[in-house]
């Protein structure tokens, strides 16, 4: 039995985009999720006055730039939310910082310099949702270690000098979207150690990655590992998006 989505495809001109300023849909992340999730972005900060009343407690004396962001944040989740039907939700904040969303849908929502970005689905067709957005700054070899299992680290070592940094950024965006999207699941704190990752197509700039537990993971007592994802280098940026479909 096909069961009835209550996503509705938004196409531009979008009429979010005249309500919450400069928040569009994202083709960048249409790529990478599938097809029933609501994907959006925003360029630039978002404004603090422009979130829901009962949002605005959560800023508290935040930064001007912390505001910002958590306010691009909020709006991107607004328009996803919109099209399925939840207009004025309060995207709280639980105890564990991450966003309360309704009952009825699970996303995930990623902040670097300048740009924000939301993706929200079903929970009944998705148990989590992890994206992440790095900006391809590069990352030392100091770091390498924190971030990296030593299987990682004697790929990096192997890869032209060139490549190191960036490829390093991608490992550690892809476990921080995966991260992400097992803890909507299992609630289970992960360290970087606990996992190592695989790339197919990151020459290319984009393709795909498979997440393989190195330890004792909650999240496989109900999805079998590998868990897959994909990602794409895109202007500047890296971006990396995880879903667990339901049943």
């Amino acid at each position: 039995m096909t069961q009835q989505s209550g996503f509705r495809e938004e196409t531009a001109p979008l009429r979010l985009v005249a309500r919450l300023g400069r928040v569009r849909p994202s083709p960048l992340l249409r790529e990478l999720f599938p097809p029933d999730i609501a994907c959006h972005e925003l360029l630039g900060p978002g404004d603090p006055a422009a979130l829901h009343p009962e949002e605005k407690p959560f800023v508290g004396r935040a930064s001007l730039k912390r505001a910002g962001e958590f306010a691009a944040g909020r709006l991107c989740a607004r328009a996803g939310l919109e099209q399925f039907g939840c207009a004025d939700f309060p995207l709280k904040v639980g105890e564990d910082r991450s966003p309360l969303w309704p009952r009825s849908l699970c996303g995930s929502i990623a902040h670097t310099h300048g740009y924000c970005a939301s993706a929200i689905g079903e929970s009944s067709r998705y148990k989590g949702i992890g994206l992440d957005v790095e900006q391809v700054a590069g990352m030392s070899a100091e770091v390498w270690q924190r971030i990296c299992a030593p299987p990682e680290v004697a790929w990096l070592q192997r890869l032209p000098e060139a490549d190191r940094r960036r490829v390093a950024s991608l490992i550690f965006s892809a476990k921080e979207a995966f991260y992400k999207c097992q803890y909507a699941v299992t609630r289970q704190l992960l360290e970087f150690a606990d996992m190592t990752v695989d790339f197919t197509g990151w020459e290319l700039g984009s393709g795909g990655f498979a997440v393989r537990p190195l330890g004792l993971s909650r999240l496989q007592q109900q999805h079998a590992p590998p868990w897959f994802g994909r990602f794409r280098f895109h202007e500047g940026l890296i971006v990396t998006a995880v879903s667990l479909a339901a049943g």
